[in-house]
């Protein structure tokens, strides 16, 4: 009995199993057949930090037509991150990541703001962000630092903008007797700039081997030598210092008051105080010049230079450039090679409308210098002698920086 019914159940399942074959069909296609899937499109969003710290990952698929979620913000010494842009540089469109949806590859660009400075510390993390934007919001003393060490090097300089905002920064020592570019800049090159700034150097002063300046040692790139390494890619990337001042002792190879060597920058609207010596060339303003200008600047220290057939001026040493609209008010040039009251040596470029110290003591050939006006001490007090005499702008702001002190003496700016 019991084989009887295992036979039925199992000749019952083999015809099930011959009917549900017979049902099938090779050809898979008929009417009732749901549509293919269509093929998916893939963007590829990727992010430009602009110096910034990596984003990872830099670069994402997103479906066309959908929104993407915001990545983590980079981060960039000194400076403030604003969002992201699809235009880099003129960053007008900035991206929505609540409604922007993804239609075709992109590329997103970080946007910074100036990075305040406030502390010792922020001002020396600089150096890691050579490229950013830096806006002093305080007056900063590095005493801290017994010898600072400057901000960009030959290899890797400063490109950034530096607005010292009508601050100032004291207690500045810096000794690097076997160093090149020694200053608050060691180099400041490409389309960097250094403005509305005081430095006052401390009583150790800024010494070095090579290029010494109070705001920097070297200053900009001689076109025909321009490197990318060096900041520097086309003939519109020339440095500026502007309305900036130093006081203090200041000691190199080639050494100014504000650059010690200059390669095609523009020094304007500066003053020194303090004395210059070098054993090349020497400067109040700046040691040696080629390419660039100094306009609409004064110096009141002494200016030396101990090498035969170099070169000591009261405004720049060597000067293979434009100097015009500068005061000369040091009380002594020496040099061991050539010297001027304006410039120590004229290799070429216009050197016009200079005034000088007529009482001014200078040792060493003139032959080949530049000596500007006959001036007496007492213009160099009188508004007159700048605004009408050189050309300079008296007032309240950038473009009209200059202002006559209370007490008397020389012209400073309308932010001290």
């Amino acid at each position: 009995m019991k084989k009887c019914k295992l036979f039925f159940v199992a000749a019952t399942m083999a015809m099930a199993l011959m009917m549900a074959f017979a049902g099938c069909s090779k050809d898979q296609s008929n009417d009732n057949d749901p549509m293919p899937v269509a093929t998916k499109t893939y963007f590829t969003v990727t992010f430009d930090s602009n110096g910034g710290s990596e984003v990872v990952p830099d670069s994402i698929p997103v479906l066309d037509g959908y929104r993407m979620t915001e990545p983590q913000a980079p981060t960039k010494a000194g400076c403030m991150f604003t969002g992201w842009f699809t235009d880099n540089g003129t960053f007008v469109d900035k991206w929505d990541f609540a409604t922007s949806i993804v239609t075709s590859d992109i590329t997103l660009y970080a946007q910074w703001a100036a990075g305040e400075i406030r502390t010792a510390a922020d001002l020396n993390a600089v150096r890691n962000f050579l490229s950013g934007s830096y806006v002093l919001m305080n007056d900063i003393d590095l005493s801290g630092y017994p010898n600072w060490l400057p901000i960009g090097t030959y290899d890797t300089p400063f490109i950034g903008t530096f607005n010292g905002n009508g601050h100032k920064i004291t207690g500045l020592t810096a000794k690097w007797p076997t160093s090149d570019c020694a200053g608050l800049f060691g180099y400041l090159s490409g389309n960097g700039s250094v403005s509305d700034l005081g430095v006052e150097i401390g009583a150790g002063g800024i010494i070095g081997s090579g290029d010494v300046g109070g705001i920097a040692g070297r200053a900009g790139v001689i076109i025909h030598w321009m490197v990318a390494s060096r900041g520097a890619t086309r003939a519109s990337d020339i440095c500026t210092i502007t309305n900036c001042y130093t006081t203090g002792g200041i000691s190199g190879d080639d050494a100014g008051g504000i650059a010690g060597y200059v390669e095609g920058c523009i020094i304007t609207n500066c003053y020194t105080t303090g004395n210059v010596s070098a054993s090349n060339a020497s400067g109040g303003i700046a040691g040696a010049v080629e390419g660039g200008g100094i306009v609409n600047c004064y110096s009141t220290g002494n200016v030396s230079s101990t090498s035969a057939y170099y070169y000591s001026g009261g405004i720049v040493g060597w000067a293979s450039c434009m100097v015009t609209g500068c005061a000369a008010v040091n009380p002594a040039i020496n040099s061991s090679g050539y010297a001027g009251r304006i410039a120590g040596y004229v290799g070429s470029g216009t050197i016009s409308n200079n005034f000088a110290l007529d009482a001014m003591a200078v040792t060493g050939d003139t032959s080949n210098g530049s000596n500007g006006a006959d001036t007496p001490a007492g213009d160099f007090t009188s508004q007159s002698t700048y605004q009408s005499g050189l050309g300079w702008k008296f007032g309240n702001d950038d473009a009209n920086p200059w202002k006559m002190p209370a007490g008397g003496g020389y012209p400073v700016f309308y932010w001290q």
